[in-house]
């Protein structure tokens, strides 16, 4: 069965980059622990002394018995090592990118949703990364958070307070390439809701509870 790279080799930070390999880079792993996230066993979440066999950036086989050593194909000798599911940390805000990037891979993160930051950076960031010109996570990005006239974090946020400058953002960070947007309970439920202007805002609990199912929804 041909799963996703998705997998993290703890004391393997030498092959961290298996997902910007060439397609015809094979890599064979041999005698090391998979530890088995999928629920499949009752007894026990390790499965020892596999083989796995990873073609590109695809694992193509995972084998209690020895595997063949495809032509060309790197071996790597996991006996006393473990190899896990790639992790992810749904809440980062990245800024120094020399001393992030390499802190999550080495911690077995290999994808950040990034909560709030400089969209352009980001981006710039994550095509590096998908052109094999900078070695870090997979991202998903929003862009600056969008809060009420005073932002509580106007580090990370910016004031959006009429419908029409709503639409206006959301248009730009779509055609920009931003997979969602972030808003804190700041921002009044007729702007959250793109209602027509003019319409009275909610009151700050009924703000907060809307935008709470919304963000529910998205999980």
């Amino acid at each position: 069965m041909r799963l996703i790279l998705s997998f993290a080799f703890i004391l393997f930070l030498s092959s961290i980059a298996l997902a910007q390999a060439a397609p015809d880079h094979i890599i064979l792993i041999s005698q090391i622990s998979v530890i088995d996230t999928t629920g499949a066993s009752a007894w026990s979440s390790i499965r020892a002394d596999q083989d796995v066999l990873i073609v590109g950036d695809r694992i193509q086989q995972v084998s209690p018995r020895r595997l063949i050593k495809p032509d060309g194909a790197e071996v790597v000798d996991g006996r006393g090592k473990f190899l896990i599911p790639g992790l992810w940390d749904m809440h980062v805000h990245v800024q120094e990118l020399d001393r992030s990037f390499p802190l999550f891979i080495a911690n077995g993160v290999l994808g950040v949703r990034d909560m709030g930051g400089n969209l352009d950076d980001l981006l710039r960031w994550w095509e590096q990364i998908k052109a094999g010109q900078l070695l870090g996570p997979q991202m998903v990005i929003s862009g600056l958070i969008l809060d009420g006239e005073l932002p509580a974090d106007p580090q990370h946020a910016i004031p959006v307070t009429t419908v029409d400058q709503a639409r206006k953002i959301v248009q730009q960070r779509a055609a920009a390439g931003a997979n969602f947007l972030k808003t804190y309970d700041g921002l009044a439920g007729c702007v959250f809701r793109h209602h027509r202007r003019g319409e009275e805002a909610p009151s700050s609990r009924r703000r907060t509870r809307t935008q709470f199912r919304h963000g529910e929804r998205g999980f």
